[in-house]
């Protein structure tokens, strides 16, 4: 069919209109008018031929596609194009192999330019596509448009091969087969995109190309054939029908082997660029592998380097009983003498040179360490060559492999026989200096406590002596000797405090009290020694700062009293302040005084035991040096810190800081009695019928530096009030001839016809009932102290009836409040048996002093019970009243607990005049009075135990009683071991503690607080006591059994 080769002019873009009127010209659209159309027919094995070009010129571009993606630069952009040359040659291929197989009866040819130019569509289509698909990650809209892409290659090339047709008829598509021929070439497309691409990693990459490539091969025929289904001849063949064209089966041989030949030459450029790919990467990897066996040796010397000059002893061995060592430096030949190389060729073992004695302790921690997978560190000792001995430190760790299992230990050793050396010396220096202080502290106490006694008596005689009649040069002389003394005592205690806090025997309370009170008692307790030097002594406590606090405020009025003291005593002129202040949870207390100062070359030492500013200063102002030093030991020991900031001339500021929680104030003001007060030096007047009251009032008093006067009624205490001065009168109210009221209503009198000031009179008296209050002070008693005496009420109670303490007015008082020291509380708690050794001690304070008024007792009282029993039978209350009443006094002030127990319940029956309950009450009041009496005879015999005795045999004991007699003899022995060291002056720690666990921390108290003061004497006759009573239970044991 000619064609006209007319060149087209520059014209207008068609219309709509126009375009839609050329459409009949290339599909053909069924009007229902007759057509003459020509059918064709196949050449089956040209078909299958179109079909296997398609599949493995697809295959090959899926596979270039796949090479191309981890390549970079020219090299994937030559990938990419040969594999779009293979996949559009084989498109081009198929199409034009499948023309050739169409059959038709009409001469048809093809235009050679055209032909040439429909392959342009499959290689630009094919090139973007495979570009696309070979990046590293394939989304999803890649494979569409890869897809799409693919399919309009295949549907250009072919609509324009099939353009490229000359022949006599005419030639027209379906439109619905048009469409679905290009819908067909997408679809398949993209299917083997995917299998190809899409199913990498799924299935294996040989199957993946293989199906890829028949999918894209039947997506290219099946695209072909779908349009050559839509293709329409119109006209009247002119031709055979046999072959449209000739030699068509040698033209499609042709078209294969030039496919083929493109392809085989695509793969073999592909396989070189692969090959040098592979060459490239194979230097690479050499280069690497250098590079990684380089550094594998520098980092083999590095480990060899740190390994041989590492400080101890490195190892790695199996964990077999010889430790067999896989690597070991030789370091280890230093340590052990042996080389390396003789652990490592198993000629010696590690484990055979550990110590037998630490062989068991070192196996264990191993042990141990490798099933709880933890690393372990452990010390032993190993022998060496030349038969010697070193410490070693060894820690290590299991290492494991990739099940767990452990493989091997790797470790270090160190050399540790000279810290090991120079631990034992520091320990031994420790203990010389431990046993050098205690032997100090014990020394200390033990001379403090020895000179105490001599000092007391020095200082009782030499009062008594001033109160006679003397010259000026006598009282002069003896005036020196008491201040001496009191100066000594005041050493003494000093003395005695350091040396309980050194030794930690200082024990700490806490309790709710009230911190304003306690400062006002400190200062007031000074005042008088602030006059005697025209100071000023002023509190500065802002009532907007908290009262009450939890602590120990004995010791907090120690410290405020030294520190008070030493400004008072530094200060000439001016005036002193002790200043309180909350700060950031802690109290800070400050004395500020006008004073010397202290050099700023001194400050640091000013804290150190027996420092002063200079020698000077201690001519100049006398003293030792320890107020500070035991200061700074209270303050830390409560948890706080205390400072100085001084200025030579200007005055010093000393700064304590504690840390003391807020207390209750109902508990403090309940507790407010049992604040010990510290008063000035007094001359005391202290009238009682009873003896041993009277001398324990001189004790309790004298020791606190008092001058006591005794009176044994109120004619006494009358006539020695008129001969002398007294700063307060201790008064009896029930005492024989003139009792106490009356003796007060005479004092009064006497004061008001000579003229002379109030002295306070402070009632003893053992009733809390409020008329016989009222009646002492109709008679002019000024306070109150309830008998038996507490020390610490008594002092209180003197200290507000001098006006040196805040407390309540005596008219408004009411019961005495019952706490942990009243009569009522202490009868309840008191000790079983019939004396108290705990509370004898601490009223007494001396062994010898509480047995002499327990003698005096048991003297007087000889018949005792049988003037009670006569009593009662002659029905004589008002005399058993008074005998009664004394019995009670006696028995609080000599810690009789059974008697004060016994006696109170007969005095208030008595009272009362409730005669039918006397009978049972007198009955146990004389058993009490028995029991005393036999306790006290005790005292003076150490009975022998009960075994050495007996004489008569006993029967066989049974186990249990056995098994009690050994007891028994295990805690007596305790008992003599701690009283034989006692007896030397020494401490048994060790005896003590297995004391205290074998009788029980309440019953050894009392000793323990005896040896905590270094009172060995109240000690050893507790000792004494304990074991008397295990005697006793050693006998009632022993009669049972009889």
């Amino acid at each position: 069919m000619p064609r006209s080769c007319v060149r087209a002019s520059a014209r207008p873009a068609p219309s709509v209109s126009e375009l839609l009127a050329a459409l009949p010209q290339f599909f053909l659209f069924r009007d229902g008018a007759p057509t003459l159309l020509l059918t064709g027919r196949y050449d089956w094995p040209l078909v299958l031929l179109s079909l296997a070009v398609a599949s493995l010129t697809s295959a090959l571009a899926l596979q270039v596609a796949g090479m191309a993606k981890p390549v970079k630069g020219w090299r994937r952009q030559t990938m990419l194009a040969t594999g779009a040359l293979a996949l559009g040659g084989g498109i081009w291929s198929m199409h034009f192999i499948g023309m050739l197989a169409f059959q038709l009866c009409a001469q048809i040819a093809f235009d050679a330019h055209i032909t040439a130019m429909s392959m342009a569509p499959a290689l630009v289509a094919s090139w973007v596509a495979l570009a696309l698909l070979a990046r590293h990650q394939l989304e999803v809209w890649r494979l569409i448009v890869g897809g799409v892409l693919v399919g309009a290659g295949i549907g250009a090339m072919h609509y324009m091969g099939m353009a490229a047709m000359e022949m006599t008829v005419a030639l027209r598509y379906d439109p619905v087969w048009f469409g679905a021929s290009i819908v067909v070439a997408v679809l398949l497309a993209m299917l083997a995109l995917w299998i190809r691409f899409g199913l990498a990693g799924r299935i294996e990459r040989h199957w993946a190309i293989a199906l890829g490539g028949i999918v894209m091969g039947c997506a290219i025929a099946g695209m072909h054939y779908t349009a050559m289904g839509a293709a329409r001849f119109v006209g009247l063949g002119d031709g055979p029908c046999n072959s449209s064209i000739e030699n068509a089966g040698w033209l499609a041989l042709a078209v294969t082997v030039m496919t083929l030949a493109i392809s085989a030459i695509t793969a073999g450029a592909n396989g070189l660029l692969a090959l040098r790919r592979l060459n490239t990467d194979l230097m690479d990897e050499r280069r690497r592998m250098l590079t990684m066996e380089q550094a594998l040796r520098d980092s083999e010397t590095k480990y060899r380097t740190v390994i041989a000059n590492s400080p101890g002893v490195t190892f790695r061995c199996r964990m077999d009983d010889n430790w067999s060592m896989l690597l070991i430096n030789d370091a280890v030949e230093e340590l052990t003498g042996w080389p390396a190389q003789d652990f490592l060729d198993g000629r010696q073992h590690f484990a055979a040179l550990i110590h037998r004695h630490d062989q068991e302790r070192v196996n264990a921690a191993v042990e141990t360490a490798v099933a709880a997978d933890a690393p372990y560190s452990i010390e032993y000792r190993v022998h060496t060559r030349e038969a010697g001995e070193r410490w070693v430190s060894e820690r290590g760790r299991a290492v494991r492999d990739a099940r767990g299992a452990a493989q091997w230990i790797d470790g270090v050793i160190l050399d540790i026989t000279e810290p090991k050396r120079l631990q034992r010396q520091l320990e031994d220096a420790k203990e010389r200096a431990e046993s050098a202080a205690a032997a100090k502290s014990a020394f200390l106490a033990n001379m403090s406590h020895e000179i105490r006694t001599p000092m007391n008596a020095i200082l009782g005689f030499t009062e008594l002596l001033l109160d006679t009649t003397l010259t000026d040069s006598q009282r002069r002389h003896l005036t020196t000797v008491r201040g001496s003394a009191r100066s000594l005592l005041s050493l003494l205690n000093d003395i005695l405090d350091t040396a309980k806090l050194d030794k930690g025997a200082m024990e700490l309370e806490v309790v709710d009290f009230s911190l304003r009170t306690v400062c006002e008692q400190a200062l007031n307790s000074l005042k008088l020694l602030a006059q005697r030097k025209n100071l000023a002594l002023y509190l500065d406590y802002p009532s907007a700062e908290p009262r009450f606090f939890k602590g120990d405020p004995l010791r907090v009025q120690q410290v405020l009293l030294n520190l008070v003291g030493n400004a008072i005593k530094f200060t000439e002129r001016g005036l002193v302040t002790l200043q309180m202040r909350q700060e950031g949870g802690h109290i800070h207390l400050a004395v500020i005084d006008t004073g010397i100062g202290i050099a700023a070359d001194r400050l640091d030492r000013i804290f150190d035991a027996f420092a002063q500013a200079d020698a000077s200063t201690t001519r100049r102002f006398g003293g030792t040096g320890l107020g500070t030093t035991i200061s700074r030991q209270l303050v830390e020991r409560m948890g706080g810190r205390i400072t100085v900031e001084s200025e030579v001339g200007q005055g010093s500021i000393f700064h304590v800081w504690l840390p003391l929680a807020a207390g209750d104030a109902a508990r403090a003001e309940a507790d407010a009695a049992e604040v010990a007060v510290t008063l000035p030096p007094l001359r005391l007047l202290v009238a009682d019928d009873v003896a041993q009251n009277g001398e324990l009032l001189q004790i309790i008093l004298g020791r606190e530096g008092h001058q006591v006067t005794l009176a044994s009624d109120g004619l006494q205490a009358l006539k020695a009030f008129s001969d002398g001065r007294f700063d307060a009168v201790l008064m009896d109210v029930h005492m024989p001839g003139l009792d106490g009221l009356g003796a007060t209503r005479r004092i009064r009198n006497f004061e008001h016809a000579q003229g002379r000031g109030h002295t306070p009179v402070v009632a003893l008296t053992a009733s809390v009932l409020e008329e016989d209050r009222q009646a002492a002070l109709a008679a002019g008693m000024d306070g109150f102290a309830v008998k038996p005496v507490e020390p610490a009420r008594l002092f209180a109670e003197i200290a507000r009836v001098l006006g040196l303490t805040p407390g309540r007015s005596p008219a408004s008082a009411g019961p005495a409040p019952t706490t942990r020291h009243s009569t009522d509380a202490r009868i309840a708690g008191a000790t079983a048996g019939p004396l108290d050794w705990q509370q004898g001690l601490r009223l007494w304070g001396s062994v010898t002093a509480w047995q002499r008024g327990l003698r005096r007792f048991a003297e007087e009282q000889r018949e005792g019970v049988a003037r009670l029993h006569q009593l009662t039978h002659s029905r004589q209350w008002i005399e058993m009243r008074g005998l009664v009443h004394r019995w009670r006094g006696v028995a609080g002030s000599l810690a009789m607990p059974d008697l004060l127990a016994a006696a109170q319940p007969v005095e208030t029956a008595l009272r009362l005049g409730k005669e039918e309950d006397l009978m049972a009450l007198v009955d146990t009041l004389a058993l009490a009075l028995q029991h005393t009496l036999d306790a006290v005879a005790e005292l003076d015999g150490t009975p022998s135990d009960f075994a050495a005795s007996a004489s008569m045999p006993l029967p066989e004991p049974s186990a249990t009683a056995v098994a009690v007699a050994q007891e028994l003899r295990a805690k007596k022995t305790l008992i003599d071991r701690l009283a034989a060291a006692l007896k030397r002056s020494e401490l048994d720690d060790e005896s003590l503690a297995a004391l205290r666990g074998a009788l029980g921390a309440a019953r050894v108290a009392p000793l323990a607080q005896a040896l905590d003061d270094f009172d060995f004497d109240a000690a050893l006759l507790l000792l004494q006591s304990l074991r008397t009573q295990l005697s006793t239970a050693s006998a009632a044991a022993s009669g049972e059994r009889g």
